[in-house]
């Protein structure tokens, strides 16, 4: 599955195979969905699950600093130059891209995206499917509800309601709609 449409990976660097076309065997092995928008993430993981794949793996960036007390689900990417704050943890597939900035003591919920450079606070909670955009900035103690998107560049400085666009500095509400291109993650559904 995509995020966007674009051209095939090259063929030279790796084999590029079918889900329907992995053999029984290789069913076992852990998967990883790497994909950025949380609606998109959790329907890739839902149909390699649906195909057979029996568990998810989880990749923490060596370059990552993400002490101890920290905790990512099953599935979940956190990406070169994270840096996560004491006591934060994550929901399961949740993506972290490169040089993110989360705060200690975080709750991160299922199939969470926070972009690249984007900042979050100390005490602050990112409900299931929510979308922190490059390069924004979560004030403390501040929630972001289920499936809301935080615009590029945002500075939230309130708490945004689910299924809530916010843009601007300060953050301002845009239109009410579900995630991520008008696509969200549909809650409570046991993945």
């Amino acid at each position: 599955m995509r995020n966007f449409e674009g051209r095939e990976p090259p063929e030279e660097l790796e084999e590029v195979v079918a889900v329907a076309d992995i053999e029984p065997g290789l069913l076992d092995l852990p998967f990883l969905v790497a994909l950025t928008t949380p609606a998109h993430r959790h329907a890739a993981t839902a149909d390699a699950r649906a195909r057979g794949f029996t568990h998810e793996a989880t990749l923490l960036d060596p370059t990552a600093v993400i002490p101890p007390s920290s905790e990512f689900g099953l599935g979940s990417y956190v990406n070169a130059g994270v840096v996560v704050g004491a006591g934060t943890r994550s929901g399961v597939s949740c993506s972290v891209n490169r040089t993110a900035s989360v705060g200690h003591h975080n709750a991160l919920g299922d199939f969470v995206s926070i972009g690249s450079r984007a900042v979050t606070a100390g005490e602050c909670r990112v409900e299931t499917g929510a979308y922190v955009g490059v390069g924004a900035t979560v004030a403390p103690r501040v929630s972001i509800g289920a499936n809301a998107v935080v615009g590029a560049g945002a500075v939230v400085i309130r708490d945004v309601a689910p299924n809530t666009v916010v843009v601007g500095n300060p953050a301002r509400v845009l239109r009410q709609t579900p995630g991520y291109d008008g696509v969200g993650v549909p809650l409570g559904d046991g993945l």
